[in-house]
């Protein structure tokens, strides 16, 4: 816990990829069971099935299929397991205030694939960090919020000039708020 200019900022580890995964599968497994539960109580009471429950069980089942299926493919792709449980190789603190970023760190001395761990909080107002490749593409975003760190983890791929821009109004420099990073 950090105290600064009478905000507290409690800063906290990252939960592990692991965790999160089991927590996001036993969460749906629990509202899969739900919806079934529902359904079976929606019945009245026969053995015989009509026609309207028949189409409700396909498409609960279809539904069901078709996001365990997605689930399957794509869980494993989400980029927060690469690197959730990896320690960053270099922390790059960032502090918003209108119209500027400031950076404290090591912003000229990274390397490609590098993973960065951006600490981001702002000093006034909601801000929004939005990381942009050298191609002027965003690769990352997250919130600047006051009283508030939040941490954004993202590996360079290429070398070149990042930008930092502010994706939330802020007042009437805001177009103005822009910041660099070099990666080398």
């Amino acid at each position: 816990m950090i105290q600064k200019k009478n905000i507290i900022i409690i800063m906290h580890k990252p939960m592990p990829g692991s965790i999160v995964l089991w927590i996001f599968l036993i969460v749906g497994i629990i509202i899969i069971l739900v919806f079934w539960s529902v359904y079976r109580k929606s019945r009245d009471g026969s053995r015989h099935i009509s026609n309207p429950e028949k189409i409700r069980l396909v498409i609960f089942l279809g539904i069901a299929l078709i996001s365990a299926i997605y689930t399957i493919f794509t869980l494993p792709k989400n980029p927060y397991f690469s690197y959730a449980e990896k320690l960053p190789d270099k922390v790059i603190l960032v502090e918003a205030r209108m119209f500027n970023w400031n950076l404290s760190g090591p912003v000229d001395d990274i390397r490609p694939g590098d993973v960065v761990e951006f600490r981001v909080t702002s000093s006034d107002v909601n801000h929004g960090f939005g990381l942009y490749n050298p191609e002027g593409i965003i690769i990352a975003q997250v919130q600047a919020m006051p009283g508030y760190e939040n941490r954004l983890r993202v590996r360079f791929e290429k070398p070149g000039n990042y930008t930092i821009l502010c994706m939330e109004y802020c007042g009437a420099a805001h177009s103005y708020m822009s910041g660099k990073i070099s990666v080398r």
